[in-house]
Formats: C-alpha cells, sequence, structure tokens
C-alpha cells in the first residue's frame, strides 16, 4: 500500500546549527588550518581578491574568480605559503625553492578542487554530538524528511527512520558521494568574465572554467533523477522549510515541490535565524509564487522540557 505524506520537511544546514554541530563554513576553515594548511594557504593565494568573504557562503563563493585574480598569475602560479607573524603581517614562501616534486603535483584548480572535496568529505563525516536539548517538535507520522546535510541528526536524535529521509547532496557517514559545490557552470563562468582579451588570455579563462565546473552541484540533474521520489510526496499539505539557507542553489528546489503540490491545499512554514533570513524568505516566496506561508524560529519549536535551559 502506497504511503500517504502530509508533512513535508526540508532539512538545512541551520537545523543542524541549531543543534550546536560545528558545521558551518566558518567551522570548515577552522577545521582546515589543522588539517590540511597548505590547502588553506591555496585558497587563499587562488581566492586573495576577495578572501574574507569566501566562508561567508563557501559555495556560492566558489565560483567567483576575477578574470583578473585567473590572468594574475593567483591561479597558476607556483605554490605559495603564506604565514602570518606575530605582529599580524604575512611571511610569504615559494614552495618551489623547498620541493621538487611540486612542479609534477602541479597547483591547477583541478587539484586544488579535487583537494578541498576530499577534505570536505572528511570534515562532514566527522561531524556528530548534536544537542539533546535543542530537540524540536516535529510530526514523524505520515512524513518525510529531504535533508540537506551531510549528517544523521534527524535519524540519531530523533529516530526517524533512514528510509523516511531522502539526504538529496548525500550522507557523509554513509560514504555517499556528496553533493557540493557552486551554481556557476563553464558557459556562465566565461559570461561573467569581459571578452576583451587576447586569445592566449582566454585560452587560460577557458581552462579555468572548466576546471571550476569540478565544484558544479547539477541540481537539475538531481531533480530529474529523482521522479519517484517526487511522486511519492505529492500529497503533502504542509512543507517545513527549517534551517535551508535559501540560496541561489536551493531556489531550484522550491520551486520544484511547489509545482508538484496541490497549492490550494499546501501550507508553508519557513524558519528564520537573522533579519536578513526573513528578507530573504519573502524574496523567495514572491519569487516561487507562494501563497499561503508563515514564518517561525526553531527556538519557538523547542520541546517544552527543554525550553529556558530547564
Amino acid at each position: 500500500m502506497e504511503r500517504t505524506v502530509d508533512n513535508l520537511y526540508l532539512i538545512g544546514n541551520g537545523f543542524d546549527i541549531h543543534h550546536n554541530i560545528k558545521c558551518k563554513f566558518s567551522d570548515f576553515h577552522d577545521y582546515l588550518c589543522v588539517h590540511n594548511p597548505m590547502l588553506e594557504n591555496r585558497l587563499f593565494q587562488v581566492y586573495d581578491l576577495h578572501y574574507g568573504d569566501l566562508w561567508s557562503s563557501l559555495e556560492k563563493n566558489l565560483g567567483i574568480i576575477t578574470a583578473e585574480s585567473i590572468l594574475g598569475g593567483y591561479v597558476y602560479a607556483p605554490m605559495m605559503l603564506f604565514l602570518e607573524r606575530i605582529d599580524g603581517d604575512f611571511t610569504v614562501l615559494n614552495m618551489d625553492d623547498y620541493s621538487e616534486t611540486v612542479g609534477e603535483i602541479g597547483y591547477t584548480l583541478t587539484r586544488l578542487y579535487t583537494d578541498l572535496k576530499y577534505e570536505f568529505s572528511r570534515w562532514a563525516s566527522q561531524l556528530n554530538n548534536a544537542d539533546i536539548k535543542q530537540r524540536i517538535i516535529i510530526e514523524k507520522n505520515k512524513s518525510s524528511f529531504i535533508s540537506f546535510n551531510y549528517t544523521r541528526t534527524l535519524e540519531y536524535i530523533y529516530s526517524i527512520d533512514s528510509s523516511d529521509i531522502f539526504y538529496i547532496h548525500g550522507c557523509a557517514e554513509r560514504n555517499d558521494d556528496l553533493f557540493f559545490g557552486h551554481n556557476m557552470t563553464s558557459a556562465r563562468l566565461l559570461n561573467n568574465w569581459e571578452d576583451n582579451y587576447s586569445i592566449e588570455e582566454l585560452d587560460t579563462l577557458l581552462q579555468a572554467s572548466e576546471e571550476m565546473a569540478i565544484l558544479y552541484k547539477d541540481v537539475k540533474s538531481i531533480i530529474d533523477k529523482n521522479e519517484l521520489y517526487w511522486e511519492s510526496i505529492k500529497s503533502a499539505k504542509k512543507v517545513h522549510v527549517w534551517g535551508l539557507s535559501l540560496s541561489e542553489v536551493d531556489v531550484p528546489y522550491i520551486e520544484h515541490i511547489n509545482s508538484i503540490l496541490n497549492e490550494k491545499c499546501i501550507e508553508w512554514e519557513f524558519s528564520w535565524f537573522l533579519e536578513s533570513d526573513r528578507n530573504r524568505i519573502h524574496e523567495i516566496v514572491r519569487k516561487c509564487q507562494i501563497q499561503n506561508y508563515s514564518l517561525i524560529t526553531l527556538n519557538e519549536l523547542m520541546l517544552p522540557s527543554y525550553k529556558g535551559g530547564e
């Protein structure tokens, strides 16, 4: 007998953050500084022109390398190691001076992104220790869960059966191939760069765009490949969007889900934390033409026994 779904939950990174899991991109940055400082330094070099913003929204910013950065030698230059001194300034070492193998390794964007994906998977696999005191009220009966997170918080803290959870970008602990990256195709990347370059410069930009496509998160393909799942949730009467950043890469999912549900019977519920979240929700709601929605905070949904630190 086919199972009826009344509640659909879209679970994002803010959900794990609410449970005190150190899963922000800034936490990943801290992890890299300890476990792979060479890769962290390489990111510093390649994204030097807007490094301060890189970790605020990593996936989006990975798709933002200026043509000047690529052509100016930041990307295909020898590996430079940046060491912060006590006075806060930096000492720069050319690693070619210290290793004969650097030229063979080839610090290209391909190498950079391959290493980044590897380290990201390692980091994601050790994200755990959710705070049980932060549990919130979830309706598990006749519910389906789309987790955009790489963790198993829903299983471990809420005892939700894995068969009811669609790990849409993969689950690190299950050794899935994690979907991680930006939403910029090679064509979009090239269109973002001005076209007044020499043939040699254009060749370099083309190479860079092809390498950057390694981290392209193909959302359309994910949607198209999971038609059976979308069919299974068509009966949902309420959609709970909890902790989802609603970045550009998330919008196609919202649009698709809204398109397959009977909007006359659907109520959407979005969680927010910062005022900027509220503004973003209103923007997405207008874009997706969602008619019936409400805003809540996850703290409002906490189990009564845990509210107020009891």
